[in-house]
Protein backbone atom coordinates (compact mmCIF):
# COMPACT_ATOMS: atom_id res chain seq x y z
CA UNK A 1 0.00 0.00 0.00
CA UNK A 2 1.61 3.45 -0.68
CA UNK A 3 0.68 6.35 1.08
CA UNK A 4 1.13 10.18 0.23
CA UNK A 5 0.16 12.83 2.71
CA UNK A 6 -1.35 16.26 1.37
CA UNK A 7 -0.15 18.66 0.77
CA UNK A 8 -1.58 20.80 3.91
CA UNK A 9 -0.77 19.42 7.31
CA UNK A 10 -1.22 20.28 11.02
CA UNK A 11 1.25 18.43 13.44
CA UNK A 12 0.41 18.46 17.62
CA UNK A 13 2.94 17.07 19.72
CA UNK A 14 3.06 16.56 23.22
CA UNK A 15 6.02 14.77 24.81
CA UNK A 16 7.35 14.42 27.86
CA UNK A 17 11.13 12.48 28.32
CA UNK A 18 12.75 11.89 31.46
CA UNK A 19 15.86 10.22 32.38
CA UNK A 20 17.21 9.79 35.70
CA UNK A 21 21.25 8.75 36.54
CA UNK A 22 23.02 7.40 39.59
CA UNK A 23 26.66 6.15 39.91
CA UNK A 24 29.19 5.13 42.30
CA UNK A 25 32.67 4.93 41.60
CA UNK A 26 35.67 3.41 44.17
CA UNK A 27 38.88 3.88 42.93
CA UNK A 28 41.99 2.18 45.44
CA UNK A 29 45.71 1.53 44.62
CA UNK A 30 47.62 -0.64 47.24
CA UNK A 31 50.95 -0.83 47.82
CA UNK A 32 52.32 -3.19 45.69
CA UNK A 33 50.77 -0.95 42.74
CA UNK A 34 47.68 -3.18 41.72
CA UNK A 35 44.96 -0.76 41.62
CA UNK A 36 41.01 -1.55 42.02
CA UNK A 37 38.45 0.47 39.85
CA UNK A 38 34.74 -0.71 40.96
CA UNK A 39 31.44 1.23 40.99
CA UNK A 40 27.66 1.06 40.07
CA UNK A 41 25.83 2.81 37.89
CA UNK A 42 21.79 2.68 37.26
CA UNK A 43 20.16 4.45 34.55
CA UNK A 44 16.68 4.88 34.10
CA UNK A 45 14.24 6.57 30.98
CA UNK A 46 10.97 6.97 30.24
CA UNK A 47 9.73 8.88 26.91
CA UNK A 48 5.83 9.15 26.64
CA UNK A 49 5.28 10.36 22.66
CA UNK A 50 2.00 11.46 21.68
CA UNK A 51 1.82 12.95 18.11
CA UNK A 52 -1.52 13.81 16.20
CA UNK A 53 -1.90 14.34 12.60
CA UNK A 54 -4.90 17.18 11.37
CA UNK A 55 -5.00 16.76 7.55
CA UNK A 56 -6.64 18.99 4.64
CA UNK A 57 -9.50 17.93 2.67
CA UNK A 58 -8.83 19.17 -0.75
CA UNK A 59 -12.89 19.24 -1.38
CA UNK A 60 -13.41 21.44 1.49
CA UNK A 61 -10.13 22.61 2.32
CA UNK A 62 -10.79 21.68 6.27
CA UNK A 63 -8.65 20.01 9.19
CA UNK A 64 -9.78 16.94 9.62
CA UNK A 65 -8.72 13.98 11.94
CA UNK A 66 -7.01 11.18 10.96
CA UNK A 67 -5.09 8.86 13.09
CA UNK A 68 -3.16 6.60 10.17
CA UNK A 69 -0.04 7.82 11.29
CA UNK A 70 -0.76 9.47 14.82
CA UNK A 71 2.16 8.21 17.65
CA UNK A 72 0.71 7.08 21.05
CA UNK A 73 3.28 5.15 22.98
CA UNK A 74 4.95 5.07 26.27
CA UNK A 75 8.79 3.87 26.15
CA UNK A 76 10.61 2.85 29.71
CA UNK A 77 14.20 1.40 29.82
CA UNK A 78 15.87 0.23 32.90
CA UNK A 79 19.94 -0.20 32.94
CA UNK A 80 21.65 -1.65 36.55
CA UNK A 81 25.65 -2.14 36.17
CA UNK A 82 28.13 -3.12 38.23
CA UNK A 83 31.63 -3.27 36.83
CA UNK A 84 35.37 -3.79 38.34
CA UNK A 85 39.12 -3.21 37.19
CA UNK A 86 42.49 -4.18 38.47
CA UNK A 87 45.19 -2.96 36.78
CA UNK A 88 49.32 -3.07 37.39
CA UNK A 89 52.32 -1.87 35.43
CA UNK A 90 56.32 -2.57 35.88
CA UNK A 91 59.08 -1.56 33.81
CA UNK A 92 58.42 -3.22 30.78
CA UNK A 93 55.22 -5.09 31.39
CA UNK A 94 51.46 -4.15 32.38
CA UNK A 95 47.85 -5.63 32.11
CA UNK A 96 44.70 -4.56 32.74
CA UNK A 97 41.61 -6.85 33.36
CA UNK A 98 38.12 -5.98 33.98
CA UNK A 99 33.98 -7.49 34.49
CA UNK A 100 30.91 -5.93 33.82
CA UNK A 101 28.25 -6.60 34.71
CA UNK A 102 24.32 -5.46 33.40
CA UNK A 103 20.85 -5.99 33.61
CA UNK A 104 18.80 -3.94 30.63
CA UNK A 105 14.60 -4.35 30.82
CA UNK A 106 12.76 -2.75 28.67
CA UNK A 107 9.21 -1.97 28.09
CA UNK A 108 6.81 -0.76 25.33
CA UNK A 109 3.19 0.50 25.12
CA UNK A 110 2.28 1.08 22.03
CA UNK A 111 -1.38 2.57 23.28
CA UNK A 112 -2.74 3.62 19.52
CA UNK A 113 -2.57 -0.44 18.38
CA UNK A 114 -2.64 -1.69 22.14
CA UNK A 115 0.20 -3.80 21.43
CA UNK A 116 2.81 -4.12 23.82
CA UNK A 117 6.30 -5.32 24.03
CA UNK A 118 8.65 -6.63 26.66
CA UNK A 119 12.66 -7.35 27.09
CA UNK A 120 14.53 -8.23 29.63
CA UNK A 121 18.24 -9.74 29.67
CA UNK A 122 21.62 -9.98 31.79
CA UNK A 123 25.10 -9.49 29.70
CA UNK A 124 28.36 -9.86 31.22
CA UNK A 125 30.75 -7.91 29.65
CA UNK A 126 34.68 -9.23 29.83
CA UNK A 127 37.70 -6.76 29.42
CA UNK A 128 41.61 -6.47 29.10
CA UNK A 129 44.93 -5.64 28.05
CA UNK A 130 48.32 -6.35 27.80
CA UNK A 131 51.37 -3.36 27.73
CA UNK A 132 54.71 -3.88 26.49
CA UNK A 133 57.33 -1.42 26.29
CA UNK A 134 60.01 -2.97 24.44
CA UNK A 135 62.04 0.39 25.07
CA UNK A 136 61.89 3.79 25.34
CA UNK A 137 60.35 4.72 21.92
CA UNK A 138 58.49 1.27 21.21
CA UNK A 139 55.26 0.52 22.77
CA UNK A 140 52.92 -2.72 22.14
CA UNK A 141 49.22 -2.91 23.41
CA UNK A 142 47.17 -5.87 23.16
CA UNK A 143 43.54 -5.50 23.81
CA UNK A 144 39.93 -6.71 24.20
CA UNK A 145 36.58 -5.74 24.68
CA UNK A 146 32.79 -7.23 24.32
CA UNK A 147 30.99 -4.68 23.60
CA UNK A 148 26.82 -3.79 23.36
CA UNK A 149 24.79 -1.34 21.54
CA UNK A 150 21.29 -1.11 22.72
CA UNK A 151 17.87 0.09 19.78
CA UNK A 152 16.87 3.54 21.43
CA UNK A 153 13.51 4.33 21.42
CA UNK A 154 12.59 6.12 18.04
CA UNK A 155 14.16 2.41 16.21
CA UNK A 156 12.01 0.34 18.25
CA UNK A 157 8.58 2.61 17.45
CA UNK A 158 6.73 0.92 14.03
CA UNK A 159 4.70 3.58 13.76
CA UNK A 160 5.99 6.17 10.82
CA UNK A 161 7.72 8.90 11.66
CA UNK A 162 7.28 11.78 9.18
CA UNK A 163 10.14 14.13 8.82
CA UNK A 164 8.23 16.58 6.23
CA UNK A 165 5.51 15.75 3.83
CA UNK A 166 7.60 13.50 1.77
CA UNK A 167 10.72 11.98 4.20
CA UNK A 168 9.58 9.71 7.28
CA UNK A 169 11.25 7.47 9.37
CA UNK A 170 10.26 4.37 10.67
CA UNK A 171 11.50 1.36 13.03
CA UNK A 172 10.95 -1.92 14.30
CA UNK A 173 10.66 -3.54 17.38
CA UNK A 174 12.22 -7.08 16.91
CA UNK A 175 15.03 -5.31 16.53
CA UNK A 176 17.53 -6.90 19.13
CA UNK A 177 20.53 -5.38 21.02
CA UNK A 178 24.10 -5.56 18.94
CA UNK A 179 26.66 -7.38 20.40
CA UNK A 180 30.49 -7.12 19.70
CA UNK A 181 33.98 -8.49 20.34
CA UNK A 182 36.39 -6.15 19.88
CA UNK A 183 39.95 -6.76 19.37
CA UNK A 184 43.05 -4.33 18.92
CA UNK A 185 46.85 -4.60 18.45
CA UNK A 186 48.74 -0.69 18.86
CA UNK A 187 52.14 0.35 18.02
CA UNK A 188 53.26 3.39 19.47
CA UNK A 189 56.51 4.51 18.70
CA UNK A 190 57.57 7.32 20.68
CA UNK A 191 54.35 8.50 22.11
CA UNK A 192 53.72 10.41 18.79
CA UNK A 193 52.85 7.91 16.31
CA UNK A 194 50.11 5.36 16.79
CA UNK A 195 49.84 2.27 14.27
CA UNK A 196 46.52 0.47 14.67
CA UNK A 197 44.98 -3.08 13.95
CA UNK A 198 41.62 -4.26 15.21
CA UNK A 199 39.12 -7.13 14.55
CA UNK A 200 35.13 -6.91 14.74
CA UNK A 201 33.27 -9.44 15.08
CA UNK A 202 29.24 -9.01 15.64
CA UNK A 203 25.97 -10.32 16.42
CA UNK A 204 22.76 -9.24 15.32
CA UNK A 205 23.96 -6.06 13.69
CA UNK A 206 21.85 -3.13 13.40
CA UNK A 207 22.27 -0.77 10.43
CA UNK A 208 20.21 2.40 8.93
CA UNK A 209 18.89 1.86 5.00
CA UNK A 210 16.86 4.71 3.30
CA UNK A 211 15.32 4.18 -0.15
CA UNK A 212 13.27 6.88 -2.52
CA UNK A 213 10.28 6.30 -3.58
CA UNK A 214 8.80 7.53 -6.18
CA UNK A 215 4.36 7.42 -6.36
CA UNK A 216 2.00 8.32 -9.69
CA UNK A 217 0.58 11.35 -9.86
Amino acid sequence: MKWRLPVSTRLFQIGNYNVYTGKLDLNKTFKNKLSLEAGLKANFEDNDDKTIWNLSNKSTGFFVGDTTFNINYNYKERILAAYTTLSRSWDKFGFSIGLRAEETDVNINFKSSNYFYKRNYITLFPSGSLDFNLNKKNTLTLAYSYRLRRPHSSMLNPVRQFNDQLNYGVGNSEIRPQFTHHMNLDYIWSQAVTLSVGYDKTKDFTFYYQYTQILPE
